[in-house]
This record gives C-alpha cells, sequence and structure tokens, in this order.
C-alpha cells in the first residue's frame, strides 16, 4: 500500500488465497480510505471477505495490513 497524507492512495494484494472474486475490487475499495484500522475495518465489513480471501478470516487480512 502506499499511503499519502494518511489515506490509501494505492493498493495491490496479492496471495495465494483462492478467491471467487477479483480482488481488484477490494484494492479499489480502500483506496480513499484513512490508514486507520477502524477506518478498514469499516470498510471491508460491507463485502463477503470469504469471496475474496477464501478462508482467510478479516483478523489474519487486517494484521497483515496493520
Amino acid at each position: 500500500m502506499n499511503v499519502k497524507k494518511g489515506l490509501i492512495d494505492e493498493a495491490a494484494i496479492y496471495g495465494d488465497f483462492f478467491s471467487i472474486e477479483d480482488i481488484y475490487d477490494v484494492e479499489k475499495l480502500l483506496i480513499g480510505t484513512k490508514y486507520e484500522r477502524d477506518a478498514v475495518v469499516a470498510k471491508l465489513k460491507t463485502i463477503d471477505i470469504g469471496r475474496y480471501f477464501g478462508k482467510i478470516k478479516l483478523e489474519d487480512v487486517l494484521t497483515t495490513l496493520f
């Protein structure tokens, strides 16, 4: 992630998880979000994490991002 002035400016997510949906949607969702745990949680809770990260849980995604 690139963060400028406290906001996520760019996001790229890579991994060997089995997603049903295109991970680009999550990257796009995060752009413009404050790089603060609560703000990112709020955004990620608007989507079905399992469709993008397979069996990886929200908390594990957050640990990776922060």
